[in-house]
């Protein structure tokens, strides 16, 4: 190192340690991630949380309600349970979390993001019943006499999602310093956001000038309405925040049993019936069309 040591170079003395150039995450989501750090409710299995079966999630959302002083009618929201950590190996349906609460709207989003659990108030929200039928590109798990579940995937949860998410614009600047906080710990200097709304690209903008972590953002849209992503990143681009492309969404997730296979799933999912791959391929033909 000698060699390159001038009059002006700055030595600093690791002590022994080794310096590295900062990580670039390669998928994440830094909304959600502010999401995950900051919500109240911590619904996740071990090592991240507690939950083994699902009384366990029970008794943290019922412990939460009856201690939290919430009005009656706010949303209870937390997200990354688990099914497949759960001892019943099942989602909670939609009267367990009755018991909860039918005071409050119970809102509680999977791990993989691609299905959710609610409780029946919700359910009454959006008018979804065992009449409903599943939207193009969407599920409702339902018993056998077709009453729904509570469980809903992929565009099933829109209309909800609409009224009841939490995301970026419901955290404070503060809140949203620990997440560069939290990248910063681990060598992370550049994050992705894999999906954000086109809507949410002007928070994202105001956000990204108060951090010096780089963000790079993928705009979701529609593939069969592509104007949507010129209006949304037309003069949006940041030094922080670059707008890297779009995210179109073809098909859904394999822990949420909604992703495309060429075959069927080995173990088929209690109440999910036999059309899933075939409302999944019809989807993605409609997205190719």
């Amino acid at each position: 190192m000698g060699l390159y040591v001038g009059k002006d170079t700055k030595m600093i003395d690791l002590h022994g340690r080794t310096m590295l150039p900062g990580f670039i995450d390669a998928h994440c989501h830094f909304g959600l991630t502010g999401v995950y750090l900051n919500q109240k409710i911590n619904i996740q299995s071990p090592p991240f949380g507690r939950v083994r079966k699902i009384q366990d999630l029970l008794d943290i959302l019922k412990e939460y309600a009856v201690h939290s002083d919430i009005p009656e009618g706010e949303v209870i929201y937390a997200e990354g349970y688990s099914d497949i950590d759960m001892e019943e190996n099942r989602h909670p349906t939609r009267y367990e979390l009755d018991w909860v609460s039918t005071k409050h709207p119970i809102f509680l989003r999977h791990f993989s993001e691609h299905a959710f659990a609610v409780n029946s108030k919700v359910l009454d929200y959006v008018n979804y019943n065992r009449k409903t039928k599943d939207p193009s590109g969407g599920h409702m798990d339902r018993y056998a006499n077709g009453t729904l579940t509570g469980v809903l995937r992929e565009k099933a949860i829109f209309p909800i999602l609409l009224k009841y998410a939490v995301n970026l614009d419901d955290l404070n600047d503060k809140q949203i310093k620990n997440i560069e906080d939290l990248y910063f710990s681990v060598g992370v200097t550049t994050v992705q956001d894999i999906i954000i709304n086109p809507e949410d690209n002007d928070r994202f903008k105001e956000v990204s000038d108060k951090l010096l972590i780089d963000i790079n953002s993928y705009v979701y849209i529609d593939s069969r309405n592509l104007s949507v992503y010129y209006d949304a990143v037309k003069n949006k681009a940041t030094e922080r925040n670059r707008i890297k492309g779009v995210k179109i969404v073809l098909d859904g997730s394999i822990q949420a049993y909604t992703a495309l296979l060429s075959k069927p799933y080995w173990v088929k999912p209690e109440h999910i019936d036999d059309d899933l791959t075939n409302y999944v391929y019809n989807e993605s033909r409609s997205c190719e069309d």
